[in-house]
């Protein structure tokens, strides 16, 4: 339930989360309130409606970055230029208008403040950092005509991936929907929403037996010599391949979800989803030979808490360009012990999905489970026998 009261830093520490996020509103300031939302976070926003009369939520801060005189200030600033229709004037270039979205907008978001950065990183890494909008950075937004954004689509696509295209266009939407608000660009996208995307297949990449041999003989190899840190990102490589979890999952496991009692381990998946794997003796191997005394992680890191899942991404590409393995990648292990598990060991496809960690086996069945060429052949076979015996009947 909403409500109005004077906002005090008392009153504003005291907030409770709730199941569903809610508001309190200030009767000092018109129009500022604090939002609660259910992860706990309390963001500082201004409602207002603008000269056309449409109405604006706009973020100004979590309240442990500004303070309330600044989220007041803030505000009154913003009821200025609604009053004296003195809002930014549309024209502002792309890389003014992408770069604060992500600066202004993604670093004030709820999962961002609770420490789950993912679309931030990704954001900056594609609209700013890896210069990707290279040809309209420059580019008006009032000036930028749909050529110009079909033109770096279909230059993304060549380039790279449509995968890329689209998520980058994906971003640029958004970025441009939030400068909407902020006056800092026409209110018309030059790129309708039912522009044509090009598909994007699911990657089908599963290693073959001889594949997976040398992988495992390379990741062997890299032992001899190795550091204590190299000796750490390489025992966490094969538990990516040993069981098939996912890099973070791998990367930020502590000693203390592994229960010698129970002989389970428990991941902590993407999302912070808990996984937990029987502590086989193959993976008890793998992680009491890892160097980390001293530690509460089982991988330490150098500088940081823990290694990151980055530096086993490197790492296999490391082995991938050293094996001339091509397009492979870390997760496509985690499909490979899929489908191995599928179709080599006879596990259901339910008991695989729930060792994934998916929420449903339609997930598996799309992106992860593809049959290898002998494994096809021998559903083949052993069909064509089954239908033999029914055609052929006397």
């Amino acid at each position: 339930m909403n409500a109005k009261k004077k906002l005090t830093k008392t009153l504003i520490d005291g907030l409770q989360a709730r199941a569903t996020r809610y508001e309190v509103k200030d009767t000092e300031v018109r129009g500022l309130l604090v939002r609660v939302y259910p992860t706990g976070t309390k963001t500082y926003m201004i409602y207002y409606r603008d000269k056309r009369g449409v109405q604006h939520k706009d973020q100004l801060g979590a309240t442990n970055q500004i303070t309330l005189d600044q989220a007041r200030d803030a505000a009154r600033a913003k009821w200025a230029g609604v009053v004296e229709g003195v809002k930014a004037q549309p024209g502002a270039p792309i890389s003014v208008i992408v770069t604060r979205y992500v600066e202004e907008h993604l670093k004030f978001q709820p999962g961002y403040v609770a420490g789950r950065k993912g679309t931030y990183k990704a954001a900056k890494s594609i609209l700013i950092d890896t210069g990707k909008l290279k040809p309209i950075w420059n580019i008006r937004a009032d000036e930028i005509t749909k050529a110009d954004i079909v033109n770096l689509y279909d230059k993304l696509v060549r380039q790279i991936s449509p995968a890329t295209a689209n998520l980058t266009l994906n971003f640029i939407s958004a970025a441009w929907s939030w400068a909407v608000n902020r006056g800092l660009c026409p209110e018309q996208f030059p790129v309708s929403r039912h522009f044509r995307r090009t598909k994007t297949d699911p990657r089908k990449i599963v290693l073959t037996h001889e594949q997976s041999q040398r992988v495992y003989r390379a990741i062997q190899a890299r032992k001899a010599g190795a550091t204590d840190y190299e000796k750490r990102v390489i025992a966490a490589l094969e538990v990516c391949m040993w069981m098939g979890v996912r890099q973070i999952g791998v990367s930020t496991l502590k000693k203390s979800q592994i229960n010698y009692q129970t002989r389970m381990v428990t991941f902590i998946d993407k999302g912070r989803k808990a996984i937990t794997r029987a502590l086989t003796p193959k993976l008890d191997a793998i992680l009491s030979s890892v160097p980390n005394e001293g530690s509460e992680w089982v991988f330490p890191g150098e500088r940081a808490r823990h290694i990151k899942p980055d530096r086993i991404w490197s790492l296999f590409k490391e082995i991938r360009e050293e094996l001339g393995l091509g397009d492979v990648r870390p997760h496509d292990l985690r499909r490979t012990y899929a489908t191995f598990a599928q179709y080599e060991a006879d596990v259901a496809v339910e008991d695989v999905s729930k060792t994934l960690g998916h929420a449903n086996t339609n997930v598996t069945k799309l992106h992860y489970i593809h049959a290898l060429d002998r494994q096809q052949a021998k559903i083949d076979h052993s069909v064509e026998g089954m239908l033999a015996d029914i055609f052929e009947a006397a």
